[in-house]
């Protein structure tokens, strides 16, 4: 039996492009799987922001989008859509 795997098919910090890319999956009930990466310097005790001089908060989370190969093309073809809107 051949386990079926996820792969990375998209990477973005924008989080309204990523909010989209999401709904258009959804409504095409195509399987995925996402990951939120927070890369700024928080204080986790506190809850309070800890940042660097200058450090940009709107790319301070990665959002990951994951889909099966054999839905790759297909997805990449909704992304290209939801970037030109």
């Amino acid at each position: 039996m051949k386990l079926r795997r996820m792969v990375e098919v998209y990477l973005t910090n924008n989080s309204f492009l990523y909010g989209r890319i999401r709904k258009e999956l959804d409504e095409m009930e195509i399987p995925y799987k996402t990951k939120i990466v927070n890369s700024g310097m928080q204080n986790r005790i506190r809850g309070t922001f800890v940042g660097r001089v200058g450090e940009k908060c709107n790319i301070e989370n990665m959002y990951y989008i994951y889909v099966y190969r054999e839905d790759v093309d297909f997805v990449k073809r909704i992304i290209a859509e939801c970037r030109r809107r």
